[in-house]
């Protein structure tokens, strides 16, 4: 002042943070099976890594599970994905200077339900050694993958052979059993599995392979005929010659 008088010194210290905080990671947790799809019920952890400098996380997810945005407090988010279905996660972390990282995605696909249909009928009639089906099924989240064709001779539910797992994407395969014996009958059966890797096995039905032979349409077609025959050369007796 103008008569020289000092006041006290006084310092403050501040930080200036222009650095936006590095990206959040995701991790999954669950029972995953074919194809990146998920067969139960996924924990989802958002870790924001860098713990001097974080205030809070905010995450979102859109698709079969949407959870609105939510912000967590912390270094760590987590919470489950419940629905089946794909769900897209969205995550970014914010500092204490009110920074924000880039957003991150993840993808989670997850089909915990076995597929709905798993059928299997005759097409037509049996053969001698073989006979043909028609599988169908259906799964309405991951889609068919495949089908399994199995048989036995007996019906116990430890007695079916896999004769051949057909891959097919549609909700109908053809099939032929092959090489069975002839008049025998066969318990047929298939197995669908959907791109998850869950399955459905559909009910045995009963077919009977043909005698060896003539067809029972050629042997009635047959009735009453007779057959050629030359004799070779030789004498014969007569009916009551002696």
């Amino acid at each position: 002042n103008e008569r020289g008088n000092l006041s006290d010194k006084k310092e403050t210290s501040f930080v200036i943070n222009k650095t936006a905080p590095t990206n959040p990671t995701i991790s999954l947790n669950g029972d995953l099976g074919d194809n990146n799809y998920y067969k139960s019920n996924v924990g989802v952890t958002i870790n924001a890594g860098n713990a001097t400098d974080v205030a809070s996380i905010k995450y979102k997810v859109e698709g079969a599970n949407p959870i609105e945005e939510t912000e967590a407090t912390g270094t760590t988010a987590n919470f489950d994905i419940t629905a089946d279905g794909t769900s897209t996660i969205t995550a970014y972390i914010i500092n204490n200077a009110g920074l924000t990282s880039e957003e991150i995605t993840q993808v989670v696909n997850k089909d915990a339900t076995n597929p709905s249909t798993a059928t299997i009928a005759l097409s037509g009639e049996a053969g001698e050694t073989s006979i043909a089906v028609t599988a169908n099924g259906q799964d309405a989240t991951s889609g068919v993958a495949s089908y399994a064709f199995q048989y036995s001779t007996t019906n116990e539910e430890n007695s079916f052979i896999t004769m051949d797992t057909v891959d097919n994407t549609s909700n109908s395969c053809a099939f032929t059993y092959q090489g069975l014996a002839s008049d025998t009958t066969y318990y047929l059966r298939v197995i669908v599995k959907d791109r998850a890797g869950k399955t459905t096995t559909s009910i045995a039905v009963p077919a009977t392979t043909k005698k060896a032979g003539m067809s029972d349409t050629e042997l009635a077609s047959n009735v009453g005929k007779y057959v050629d025959y030359i004799p070779t050369a030789g004498s014969f007796v007569a009916e009551g010659q002696y």
